[in-house]
C-alpha cells in the first residue's frame, strides 16, 4: 500500500542487493498530498539497489548508499492464514456451532479478510497490533439461501466485524470481547497426512 493505491512488483535480493521493478497499482485518486506522497515513495523505491536489517528496522539506500526509506517491522500478526470457523457467537448471544452441510471461512491476508459465510462469500479491511483486531466493514455477495442458513451468515458477521481480542491457542485462534467472551473461535485446517507409497511387488 503506498498511501493511496495498492501495488504489485517483482523484486531481487542478492547479498545485500536490492532490486525493486516498476510496479503495477491500482487507480484510486487521493488529495494532492497523498498523490505526492505516494509517487515519491514509489519513485524512491524503485531506486533501491542496497538494503540492510538492524534491530527491527529495514534500510533501503540508492547506488550511492544514502538512505532512501527506513521502514520499522510490524508487530507480529497471528491472525495471517487460513481458518475454518469452530464456533461464533449467534443472535441469542449463545456460542454455537455451523449448520451442518455449510461451512464458515475466513482468511487473513495483510491488511484484508476474505472467506466465505456459508452461503455468500466476504471480503474487507482489517488492522491488528497482535493483541487486538478491528475487523471490517464487510462487503458480501448477495446470493439468497435457506432461512436458516441466512440467519447464520448475519449472526456471524456480526460477531466476526467490529474490534476485539485475539488470543492464540494452539491451532485454535479466539476472537474475543472487551470482556473475555467468544465472538468467533477459527481453526486452522490440518496438513493432510502424506500417503505412504504401495509396496512393490517382489523382483
Amino acid at each position: 500500500f503506498a498511501g493511496c493505491n495498492d501495488y504489485d512488483a517483482t523484486y531481487r535480493t542478492g547479498g545485500r542487493m536490492l532490486l525493486v521493478g516498476m510496479p503495477v497499482m491500482t487507480l484510486a485518486f487521493c488529495s494532492e498530498a497523498i498523490n505526492t506522497f505516494e509517487t515519491t515513495f514509489i519513485t524512491l523505491l524503485q531506486q533501491s539497489r542496497f538494503y540492510s536489517v538492524r534491530a527491527g528496522s529495514l534500510v533501503v539506500r540508492c547506488s550511492h548508499r544514502p538512505v532512501l526509506l527506513v521502514f520499522e517491522a510490524a508487530p507480529a500478526n497471528p491472525l495471517l492464514g487460513s481458518c475454518v470457523v469452530d464456533s461464533y457467537l449467534d443472535a441469542s448471544g449463545a456460542v454455537t456451532v455451523p449448520l451442518p452441510d455449510t461451512e464458515l471461512t475466513v482468511t487473513f491476508r495483510l491488511a484484508k479478510t476474505a472467506g466465505s459465510s456459508g452461503c455468500n462469500t466476504f471480503q474487507g479491511p482489517y488492522t491488528t497490533n497482535g493483541k487486538v483486531v478491528a475487523i471490517g466493514p464487510l462487503a458480501t455477495t448477495r446470493l439468497a439461501c435457506a432461512e436458516d442458513v441466512m440467519a447464520q451468515e448475519s449472526a456471524f458477521l456480526t460477531a466476526l466485524q467490529g474490534v476485539g481480542f485475539v488470543e492464540p491457542r494452539g491451532q485454535t485462534l479466539m476472537l474475543q470481547d472487551r470482556n473475555g467472551g467468544i465472538l468467533v473461535a477459527l481453526v486452522r485446517p490440518s496438513e493432510p497426512e502424506a500417503s505412504p507409497s504401495p509396496s512393490l511387488p517382489p523382483a
